[in-house]
C-alpha cells in the first residue's frame, strides 16, 4: 500500500471530506441541465408567459404564513412537552404552561392573518 493511500486512510477527517467533496462536485455538475428547463416567471421575451409581481407577491405571503404556522405549532408542542415533563416542578409546569398558551395564541393569529390576506388577495384578483 502506497504511504499516500495509508496517510488517507489513517487521517479521521480527510477521507469523508474527499468523500463528501467528490459526491458533491459530482452532483453539481450532473444537476446543471436539470435547471436549464425551468421556466423564467419574469420572461421579458415572451409576455404571454409571464406572471404578474402580484401573483408573486402572493405566493411569497402564503409561503410565509405557512412557515410560520408551522413554527407556531412546533412551540406549541415544545410547550405540551415542557408541561408533561415538568414532574411537579411548578417553575416548568409555568413555563410549560406559558409556552403552550403563546404558542395557541400565536396559531390564531397566523389564521386570522392567513383569513385576512386571503379575502385580500381573492378581492384583488391575486392568486
Amino acid at each position: 500500500m502506497s504511504s499516500k493511500l495509508k496517510k488517507l486512510l489513517t487521517n479521521n477527517y480527510q477521507l469523508p471530506t474527499s468523500i463528501v467533496s467528490f459526491v458533491f462536485l459530482l452532483l453539481l455538475s450532473t444537476a446543471s441541465p436539470v435547471f436549464a428547463d425551468l421556466p423564467n416567471p419574469l420572461n421579458p421575451s415572451d409576455p404571454s408567459k409571464m406572471v404578474p409581481i402580484a401573483t408573486i407577491i402572493g405566493r411569497v405571503v402564503k409561503g410565509a404564513f405557512g412557515l410560520a404556522g408551522s413554527v407556531a405549532l412546533l412551540i406549541f408542542i415544545w410547550g405540551g412537552f415542557l408541561w408533561i415533563s415538568a414532574r411537579g416542578d411548578e417553575k416548568q409546569v409555568k413555563q410549560g404552561w406559558d409556552t403552550v398558551t403563546w404558542g395557541a395564541l400565536g396559531i390564531m393569529v397566523i389564521f386570522g392573518s392567513y383569513i385576512i390576506a386571503e379575502q385580500l388577495l381573492k378581492i384583488f384578483g391575486i392568486q
